[in-house]
């Protein structure tokens, strides 16, 4: 880990702190992070604390830390309750039986069901509260005292102020070191909740997990389709970059080629190329280090770095390049998809099959269909070729108002998704 020192924001003492392990010498970390409470479907406002401590868990590995990491679900709590037909009497939860008019046709069904999760206990059988729940799971995964303890903000009060103050009495050495929070996520001034998330399931889980480090996790996020529309552009040029690049590096990397071989062994990376390898990784761990500003990183460093590689590119295309030319894109490429694996956004399928799926993606957004735009294209260049160029830049407008582009590309015409405010009119 060298000379790198690790910040996070430490809900406890309102302030950046910088990262010291309780065991130092075995590099280990313990984390415990409240998970979602399952009393209906799932929302992607849920999803912002699993990505951001996954990649918590994902940074400190990379710093060569080994973690354990807790997460529990919740699957018994009094919204569950309130979704049903139930009443409390002294602490005591009961079924509301007259709120059913048939009730008691069937003879002989028992009213309790045996199925349901109890335990016994001195005053009668019955489940443990919320706040147990935590405390009872981290102290028998991590024992009481242990590195990280992590959940939305609104778990601050009642809920970890609870555990805090049960730990405390259970083990009077019960200390969690730093209490980490993430923010909301807004929907229309509101935080969000289960009726306003669906929508991400237009758009691709690589997309939704770039839109959720694209704000640092302890400011509030606003969910809106402009801003899924910019992550999804973003997606979709860090997969074309690497796309395009590994078409150029394929040959090259070759093993059976012995002319390659002996040219490759002769040759060095770029000294510029090679202090920009050295930057991007700089700058990651730069960023990362100051309580995990993925934005930072996502909006400069990653960009530039895709920036260089794209007018490298261009560079091959026009002239006949060196070894060391393949050697430096060769580096560089490594280091993104290296950083890009930390942060998750690195799958297994192909890059063209992740292209592929974006693009069916940003149809299904325009509700059209990929045999529409193909005819579009063949339209515009029929259009073209009569110099009929009003006809054929109302084609690509009307394409680009639902997020679809024309390119030119080797004396043919190709398209791309493109969020719809961001396409030239």
């Amino acid at each position: 880990m060298g000379n790198l020192v690790f910040k996070i924001y430490n809900t406890m003492t309102k302030q950046k702190e910088i990262f010291t392990p309780k065991d130092p010498e075995n590099n280990k970390v313990c984390i415990y992070v409240c998970g979602v409470t399952s009393y209906d479907d799932s929302h992607v406002g849920h999803a912002r604390a699993s990505v951001i401590f996954n990649v918590l868990v994902q940074y400190l590995t990379h710093l060569g830390y080994e973690v354990i990491y807790v997460r529990n679900v919740t699957d018994i709590d009094d919204k569950i309750i309130d979704n049903g037909y139930a009443y409390e009497v002294e602490g005591d939860i009961y079924f509301s039986v007259n709120k059913i008019s048939d009730y008691g046709r069937l003879s002989g069904q028992k009213v309790a069901n045996p199925c349901e999760p109890s335990w016994d206990s001195p005053w009668s059988s019955g489940r443990p509260g919320w706040h147990i729940e935590c405390s009872a799971m981290s102290a028998l995964y991590l024992t009481s005292s242990f590195d990280i303890h992590g959940g939305g903000m609104e778990l601050i009060f009642p809920h970890h102020e609870n555990e805090i103050a049960q730990s405390s009495v259970v083990c009077s050495k019960a200390k969690v070191s730093y209490w980490m929070h993430n923010s909301h996520m807004i929907k229309d001034g509101k935080k969000m909740s289960k009726s306003l998330g669906n929508a991400n399931m237009d758009y691709h889980p690589l997309v939704v997990r770039y839109f959720l480090m694209s704000a640092h996790y302890r400011s509030h996020m606003d969910y809106t389709k402009e801003q899924l529309e910019i992550a999804s552009d973003s997606v979709y040029y860090i997969y074309q970059t690497l796309h395009d690049s590994e078409k150029v590096l394929s040959p090259y990397r070759r093993e059976n080629v012995e002319e390659e071989r002996s040219n490759f062994a002769k040759a060095q990376i770029a000294s510029d190329v090679q202090n920009h390898v050295s930057k991007l990784h700089n700058d990651f761990e730069c960023k990362m280090s100051d309580d995990l500003h993925t934005p930072e990183f996502l909006k400069s460093g990653l960009q530039d770095a895709l920036r260089f590689i794209n007018n490298t590119l261009d560079m091959v295309k026009k002239k006949k390049p060196q070894p060391s030319t393949f050697l430096s894109l060769d580096a560089l490429e490594s280091e993104i998809k290296e950083l890009l694996k930390i942060l998750g956004l690195l799958w297994p399928p192909s890059y063209l099959e992740i292209l592929k799926s974006l693009k069916e993606k940003a149809l299904k957004r325009a509700n059209i269909k990929l045999e529409y735009v193909l005819q579009k294209i063949e339209e515009r260049a029929e259009a073209r070729k009569h110099r009929d160029y009003l006809k054929a830049d109302e084609i690509r407008r009307n394409l680009s108002s639902k997020g679809i582009i024309f390119m030119e590309e080797r004396e043919k015409t190709v398209w791309r998704p493109m969020r719809p405010s961001a396409t030239p009119q």
